[in-house]
């Protein structure tokens, strides 16, 4: 390989997540996907390398299978290489080793049964790097991956020592490692082709061998205003041409092709890191904006650059912990993959690790300027994919099924009951609450709703114009803001919303103070009332008796609440019993909590039942109570930040029925309410 060029390896990550709508799929490819191949076959001596996300192959093979012939015949003639990895693109030091290999290896079929070959590279979901990934990926063939410059720097390494590509290794296992270019990635596309090519031009002439740059390939041409940049007004044509001019001292390869050609620069040990903006994204609002002030104040001095390498973020496991919402899904999909672990080899088997392998794509399970977990339908087709998992693998011989165990690893135990019908996930810990509940036929998480709580780029947030951009400023830079309207609901939740959450209030307690995040409760908030609980099998049901107290004004209450499921019925019977057992008189609003993961309008009413009709599926469902309520119906909406833009985005109902009582001295307060599948 000709030594007197610098090469630019130039790849191309493009990813549509499990369960996006199919017009985002349609749009991807019309504008982005398809006219850079376009390009690309009208520059021959351009070399490229891709990465393509299984659920864009699934879908571009059945809806434009020609671009599958497109890119074997580039494949044949050696202009592009394309890397594997795991197929639903998981997050793999996140996934149990078996996926991984299974993931791995789904992609490497795929692959060799439509390109008829197999990756020695793969592309790293979201960069997500820890120092155990050489020994994840051991025996799978793949050899070499790339990541971002920050991992390098944040190792000690200095700027002019981060190009060409570097050794790494984990208890012996080996792992080639190419360092993506921050300076390339921010200016491809967005700055002219000139300007990178003057970039490396400066390079090459500081005796640097190669430079990567791999990025999305959504940037060319689905990113705001990128489409009639890179295309219309012909970024990407003359870039390439730029590159074809400057041949005497510039060069495209492979990765595959340089590295086989050239030496690493040498060892390196990277610690746990991720792209530079995913570790602010992570951080507590409070740490995001304070390291924002500190990046924004050292380039305002000129010392960014030099100071950068000690600049960092958090860690992307933290993601975890900032969003319970995640971190139950999270453990959803380790419990069902470690149940699936334990079956015998057959088609039930294979068609449940299909869909468990779906339910890792990484995006619901965090948030940044692409993550996806306030994304309901993102969220709701990972939930699909576990329960179908589970129910397609299961006989139902076992069931009713009960489960105590550490579900979630909080050092506390939960409680999992499984019905023909329903899995009912309970805390006792948390308020004796049902923080998951599925409706098996329809593979459907009925509570999947996330919490509002305050983000960065909440802070500042001012309200502007919305206008779409050319194209020359990246996502990162984008100027963004909320409307007047949309600036209303910015509010907060005080707790993580779940079903069957009791709490006491104050009798002047009002729909509003749910919308805007300021109950005061009378005694501890309900998610930490502990609750002690017994199991009981009733012939073909079960029922699980939850006792906790609680103290208004001194007076002790307590709560005691018996959920009773039977195997082949879609109905949940939950039954209370409230008891003052102080010397004093009692006053206070007592409100059992239901969430539902639909999309509806205010409203408070009066009744013995309420009917919930969801709107993205044929589903039907009655709560019912054996006292007349007051019901309020709150929604819970997020504003998010997108791509483009800022989301108001319906996160999902809340349910309210309650009731005013005064309980005298040992007086009783009994209910009853059904949960009811009416379909």
């Amino acid at each position: 390989m000709d030594e007197s060029k610098i090469h630019l390896l130039f790849g191309v990550h493009n990813h549509q997540p499990v369960g996006n709508f199919p017009e985002v799929f349609e749009r991807g490819y019309k504008e982005a996907y398809l006219p850079f191949i376009e390009v690309l076959e009208r520059h021959p001596k351009v070399k490229v390398s891709f990465h393509y996300s299984g659920p864009l192959w699934e879908w571009v093979g059945g809806k434009h299978p020609d671009f599958l012939k497109r890119l074997k015949r580039l494949l044949e003639r050696g202009q592009i290489e394309i890397l594997g990895g795991g197929f639903y693109e998981p997050l793999l030091p996140l996934i149990p080793i078996e996926d991984v290999t299974g993931q791995i290896g789904m992609m490497k079929d795929f692959l060799f049964q439509n390109f008829s070959f197999r990756p020695s590279g793969f592309w790293l979901t979201e960069r997500v790097w820890e120092p155990n990934l050489p020994t994840l990926v051991r025996g799978t063939g793949l050899e070499y991956t790339a990541i971002d410059d920050t991992h390098f720097f944040s190792a000690g390494l200095s700027k002019e020592e981060v190009n060409n590509y570097f050794l790494t290794e984990d208890q012996g296992n080996l792992l080639y490692i190419f360092p993506i270019d921050m300076k390339l990635r921010y200016s491809i596309p967005f700055h002219l082709p000139q300007e990178t090519i003057g970039y490396l031009e400066g390079a090459k002439d500081r005796g640097i061998r190669a430079l990567t740059i791999f990025d999305d390939g959504e940037k060319f041409g689905l990113w705001p205003g990128t489409h009639q940049w890179v295309y219309r007004e012909g970024w990407l044509e003359k870039f390439f041409t730029e590159i074809e001019k400057n041949g005497k001292w510039l060069t495209t390869s492979t990765f595959h092709e340089y590295l086989i050609a050239n030496e690493p620069n040498g060892l390196v040990y990277l610690p746990t890191s991720s792209y530079e903006e995913m570790g602010q994204w992570v951080l507590s609002p409070e740490k995001g904006k304070g390291l924002e002030e500190a990046i924004s104040h050292l380039k305002s001095k000129g010392l960014y650059e030099r100071y950068r390498p000690f600049l960092k973020g958090g860690f992307f496991r933290n993601f975890l912990r900032k969003y319970p919402e995640a971190k139950n899904l999270y453990d959803r999909m380790l419990l069902t993959s470690s149940r699936l672990s334990n079956l015998k080899r057959g088609k039930r088997l294979t068609e449940g690790l299909k869909c468990l392998y779906r339910a890792q794509d990484n995006d619901a399970y965090w948030h940044g300027v692409f993550g996806g977990l306030y994304l309901p339908h993102l969220r709701r087709e990972n939930y699909r994919n576990l329960i179908k998992a589970e129910v397609i693998t299961q006989g139902l011989k076992t069931l009713p099924r009960v489960t105590e165990a550490d579900l979630n690893s909080d050092g506390q135990r939960e409680i999992l009951i499984e019905t023909e019908a329903f899995n009912i996930f309970l805390s006792p810990k948390r308020g004796g609450t049902i923080y998951e509940l599925d409706y098996r036929p329809a593979f459907f998480n009925l509570t999947d709703i996330i919490s509002r709580r305050e983000e960065t780029y909440h802070k500042g947030l001012k309200v502007l114009p919305r206008g779409r951009p050319r194209g020359q400023e990246s996502i990162h830079d984008l100027k963004k803001g909320i409307s007047r309207e949309m600036a209303k609901y910015l509010s907060y939740d005080q707790y993580l919303h779940t079903t069957l959450l009791d709490h006491l209030l104050p009798l002047s307690t009002t729909p509003s103070d749910f919308s805007s995040g300021s109950l005061s409760w009378l005694g501890r908030p309900p998610l930490k009332r502990i609750y002690q609980a017994s199991i009981k099998r009733r012939g073909n049901g079960v029922s699980v008796s939850l006792s906790g107290e609680e103290r208004i004004g001194g007076e002790p209450i307590t709560i005691e609440k018996e959920i009773r499921i039977q195997k082949e019925y879609p109905e949940l019977d939950y039954r209370y019993t409230l008891v003052n057992g102080g010397k004093e008189r009692v006053s206070f609003l007592f409100l059992v909590e239901f969430c539902f993961a639909n999309r509806e309008e205010p409203s408070t009413f009066k009744g013995k039942e309420a009917k919930v009709a969801f709107r993205d599926l044929p589903l039907k469902l009655k709560l019912a109570s054996d006292v007349e309520a007051e019901w309020w119906k709150v929604p819970i909406r997020t504003i998010s930040q997108s791509a483009e833009a800022f989301d108001l985005i319906d996160q999902g109902i809340l349910y309210l029925p309650h009731w005013r009582l005064l309980l005298e001295k040992g007086e009783a307060f009994r209910l009853r309410l059904k949960e009811v599948i009416t379909k």
